[in-house]
């Protein structure tokens, strides 16, 4: 019996290319890379309030901000996931304030939505 392969697009199963500058991606990918398996500046919000861990995480991105730091390390667990939404949503924010340039999950298999990573801009003195 033969396939029909009418309504198969041909592109469909090809990644797309990303328009983001593609240096720029790897430079982040890099340093993000480098946080999973060393030691960054860390901030561990477990069994904050989403309030006081907002809080928090502004006081320690602003502070790291000021101390010239590039990529943090931001621990909010596995759990139901609130604290890594409320994390990312911040992290949204703050992009779109241009004090984060990125921002990822961290891919190390224990770290997998345990931990949040984020470059910051740098800012100069």
């Amino acid at each position: 019996m033969a396939k029909n392969r009418k309504n198969r697009r041909p592109d469909a199963t090809k990644p797309k290319p990303s328009k983001k500058n593609p240096s720029e991606a790897r430079e982040y990918e890099t340093a993000f890379f480098a946080a999973e398996i060393g030691e960054v500046p860390t901030i561990d919000l477990h069994g904050m309030s989403a309030y006081l861990a907002t809080n928090a995480l502004d006081e320690f991105i602003h502070h790291e901000l000021m101390q010239g730091t590039t990529v943090v390390k931001i621990i909010h667990g596995h759990g139901q996931g609130t604290l890594r939404d409320m994390v990312q949503a911040h992290l949204k924010h703050l992009k779109e304030r241009g004090l984060v340039a990125a921002y990822r999950g961290a891919n190390m298999m224990r770290l997998q939505n345990a931990v949040t990573l984020a470059a910051l801009h740098r800012i100069d003195k």
